[in-house]
């Protein structure tokens, strides 16, 4: 049984995964997808490998930035601007999510959170917060804590990490 269990694979859940991996923790990671991403997520169109999530990311610190480059050499490349690391990605969006992903242990699962993962010493929810109300909910869990998560989406392109 792991220590934890990632509840979804993009960029944040991979990234915990990773940290909690090397600093000796069993972890496993979960998502509804059949491959690891997120919302970095490439499509076959035409022929063409097409992302249809960001093209690239900008990140503030510099120790997740120095983390993602660590860990994703191959997939990224970064370019330091007006103290913001900006990421682009060399191939794919999810070429980047697979190499994120490289050694952990990751399966799809998640109609029901209690039934899909089981008892746990550590579960965390990674997703956005209408995705988590909609886990919990499908799941019988309820909190008020979570119930009162409210969520807008900010208009225009997502910036910073």
């Amino acid at each position: 049984m792991a220590d934890v269990v990632v509840v979804g694979a993009g960029i944040a859940g991979l990234t915990l995964a990773r940290l909690l991996s090397e600093n000796g923790a069993t972890v496993q990671v979960v998502d509804k997808a059949g491959y690891p991403g997120g919302r970095l997520s490439s499509r076959t169109v035409a022929g063409r490998l097409v992302d249809t999530g960001p093209t690239g990311f900008q990140v503030t610190d510099p120790e997740v930035a120095g983390v993602l480059q660590r860990w994703a050499p191959d997939a990224l490349s970064c370019q330091l601007s007006g103290g913001r690391w900006d990421f682009s990605y060399r191939s794919s969006a999810r070429a980047v999510a697979a190499e994120l992903a490289t050694g952990l242990d990751y399966r799809k699962v998640l109609v029901n959170l209690l039934a899909d993962v089981g008892q746990h010493t550590h579960v965390v929810l990674t997703p956005p917060a209408p995705q988590v109300q909609t886990i919990a909910s499908r799941s019988g869990i309820e909190h008020a804590g979570l119930a009162a998560i409210t969520y807008e989406k900010a208009p225009g392109p997502a910036r910073g990490v």
